[in-house]
């Protein structure tokens, strides 16, 4: 588990870039949360943008394709859904990419709520 300071870094340097340059993995399961909910991909950015310390839940983990670089995993509370919110810390090109952003698996903790 990462420290609060730690968590901060990581945080401040993913919303820099992804301000500016952001992706969205395109994956199923993010397509269908972001349909069901109605979601505008402008509304997913602007919900990134608002992640905070407090929605800090694991990380930096070792990424499963990318041995080289690390997940952060964040939570969020969307229309009364829990959204697992997993980000890359790979900033190639500039760009903040976001693995993750489907309801989640099971309850998550926030350990600095």
């Amino acid at each position: 588990m990462a420290t609060r300071a730690q968590v901060k870094t990581f945080l401040d340097t993913f919303l820099a870039h992804w301000a500016k340059n952001w992706e969205l993995i395109p994956r199923r399961e993010n397509l269908a949360t972001i349909m069901e909910h109605g979601l505008s991909f402008k509304r997913v950015h602007e919900t990134i943008m608002e992640l905070t310390i407090s929605d800090y839940v694991s990380g930096p983990s070792t990424d499963h394709t990318f041995k080289h670089h690390h997940v952060w995993v964040f939570g969020l509370e969307l229309d009364g859904n829990e959204i697992y919110v997993k980000l890359f810390d790979d900033f190639t090109g500039g760009t903040a990419r976001c693995i993750s952003f489907h309801k989640a698996g099971g309850k998550m903790v926030y350990p600095y709520r």
